[in-house]
């Protein structure tokens, strides 16, 4: 189950903490997923999503750090005593439902149980309709429709709390697939012979084949479009690994099958296509598929360790999200830019910083970019310079909002950005609204959502598309953008423009940074970053003056003092002048 376990990967991903194995009532916020037997094999084993259908399991705690596809949300229930689930044979006492798995803006319940679960119903409903009149089994519509949503009932998502080899805090992931046992036992019911041992195998297939004779009497031709794609795109050669109504347990690596010997092994292998499975508990279709039991042989390989993210400030611990600033200023501090799905408070960690004061500044564009010769009076005649005004972030940063960040220190301790909230709640279904009103700047959470090239090979020409406009995290229809008018963030190679953003020349952007795009009307220029000051400054007129700079303190527009000073804007004796 290539494309479809891998979809399935991104969804556990969200849930990482290290608890006790002891019965809990809920697990909610922030978290790291570690695999065990990644930690134990080779010291790394963090989970990195790196699109909507794959994960990286090979990241260092200490690269983590700075990575957003690390940071997961992650809210799970205790089943009341009244839930019906508590009696599906699958679910123990102490599983927690998981209602909401995601990271980076994907919400795994809903990008599999969503239109996974749409997909098997249209089919399954037809398929049964097209059995009930072929093996004459006197179905009635009312018992078809109930059946299909028995059937569907507990398809969801678990977390059951199990040890490692070392004994250990550790989870299982579980799913659950349609069962197969409501229409079994109405079978029963009708006085048709069922057979127990085939069960799962017969009605899988039964179902499986009556979609296509089910599309073909009705001349179905959307529903078998979609029924095809899934299993043959989603599945592929994966069909029997399917097995209606049992539990299957999320594994890092793949167990390797010699179905001539009926023998498996593990192997962690490349982290890639296959390298999430589901291991079969239970023994019913060793004969028939020659699978032994998978989460035997994976072993540690299907066990998780779930890691709260904290504070640095406030604990130990390296479990925390910081800033790496990539950018080094004129001013010796450094910059980056970051997006991200979750809300972020800024932790004031002035302490370990001999200046006092938090380390990390963040601030949004709220306004697009004006024409203007910023910082000097002779500007470049080969380049046309922009320059934007910003917000400055004192608390919480929303929900995906692009966001420039200013640290005095590369210490990750010291460049501390906090996940806060429910980012379910706040971002549902508000992405395009809140592209367009947050910030003039533009971010994505992965290199698919920015393609090159779509429009007759022009590799001049991008799709930009935002994520998500569904509770799946699916794309909108995507916006036709040329290189031209695409900025991204860097230091500048002249006084005129020293920090912003410049032309783009990449062949793919960059995930969770932000980016600009401009009005076809400054495809030309570069554009600088200018403080609110700053630009009330410029906008309200500055005193062009020449002055004896020999005894008197000049200094630039990040503060630092200017010995030899060249043509350009300055602050001189308290105020901002421009030097001929």
């Amino acid at each position: 189950m290539r494309k479809f376990t891998k979809g399935l990967l991104l969804t556990f991903v969200a849930s990482a903490m290290s608890v006790s194995v002891s019965a809990q009532d809920a697990i909610q916020g922030y978290f790291r997923i570690i695999n065990a037997g990644y930690l134990e094999k080779r010291g790394t084993g963090v989970m990195n999503v790196t699109s909507p259908t794959t994960a990286q399991p090979r990241i260092t705690q200490r690269n983590a750090i700075t990575m957003p596809g690390t940071v997961m949300y992650l809210n799970a229930e205790k089943l009341g005593e009244e839930d019906p689930q508590r009696d599906y044979v699958d679910v123990t006492e102490n599983d927690l439902n998981v209602i909401n798995l995601r990271s980076q803006a994907v919400d795994a319940q809903a990008f599999v149980y969503g239109n996974m679960v749409n997909v098997l119903k249209k089919g399954f409903a037809g398929g049964l309709t097209y059995a009930n009149s072929h093996e004459n089994w006197g179905l009635t519509k009312d018992e078809m429709d109930q059946v299909i949503a028995d059937m569907f009932q507990f398809m969801k998502m678990y977390l059951e709390p199990t040890t490692d080899s070392k004994q250990q805090p550790a989870y299982y992931l579980k799913s659950t697939t349609p069962d197969p046992r409501p229409l079994a036992s109405l079978l029963i019911k009708k006085g048709k012979v069922v057979d127990s041992e085939s069960l799962t195998q017969d009605l899988w297939n039964m179902l499986y084949d009556g979609v296509e004779g089910y599309c073909l009497e009705n001349e179905d031709e959307q529903l078998w479009t979609e029924w095809d794609f899934f299993f043959n795109y989603e599945v592929g050669d994966n069909r029997n690994r399917i097995h209606m109504g049992h539990t299957y347990y999320l594994i890092g690596g793949i167990v390797k099958t010699n179905f001539v010997a009926h023998t498996q092994t593990h192997d962690m292998g490349r982290v890639e296509n296959e390298f999430i499975s589901f291991a079969n508990k239970n023994t019913v279709d060793y004969p028939i598929t020659g699978y032994t039991p998978e989460i035997e042989i994976a072993g540690d390989f299907a066990k998780w360790y779930l890691e709260p993210i904290v504070p640095g400030t406030e604990t130990n611990s390296t479990n925390y999200f910081a800033v790496n600033g990539f950018v080094k200023g004129l001013d010796g501090h450094y910059y980056s830019t970051i997006y991200t799905d979750f809300p972020m408070q800024i932790v004031q960690n002035g302490a370990s910083v001999a200046n006092g004061g938090n380390t990390v500044r963040v601030w949004g564009i709220p306004e697009g970019p004006k024409l203007g010769a910023f910082g000097s009076t002779e500007p470049n005649p080969w380049e046309t310079v922009g320059y934007v005004t910003t917000i400055e972030y004192t608390d919480i940063v929303p929900a995906r909002t692009p966001v420039v960040v200013e640290c005095k220190t590369t210490a990750y301790v010291n460049n501390l950005l906090q996940p806060v909230g429910d980012p379910v709640e706040a971002d549902r279904n508000k992405a395009i609204q809140e592209e367009t009103d947050r910030s003039f700047l533009r971010g994505i959470f992965f290199e698919e959502d920015f393609e090159m090239g779509r429009v007759a090979g022009d590799g001049d020409i991008f799709e930009y598309h935002i994520r998500p406009i569904n509770e799946d995290g699916s794309l909108d229809e995507g916006t036709m953008v040329n290189r031209k008018v695409v900025r991204v963030f860097n230091a500048g190679k002249n006084t005129l423009n020293p920090l912003g953003f410049f032309k783009y020349n990449g062949a793919a952007m960059v995930p969770n940074r932000a980016f600009m795009i401009l009005d076809e009307n400054m495809a030309t220029a570069n554009i600088a970053i200018v403080d609110r000051e700053t630009y009330e400054a410029m906008t309200d007129g500055i005193t062009e003056v020449t002055v004896n700079t020999e005894n008197t303190g000049v200094y630039d527009i990040q503060g630092r003092q200017v010995s030899n000073p060249t043509k350009g804007l300055y602050i001189v004796n308290g105020k901002k002048v421009v030097i001929k």
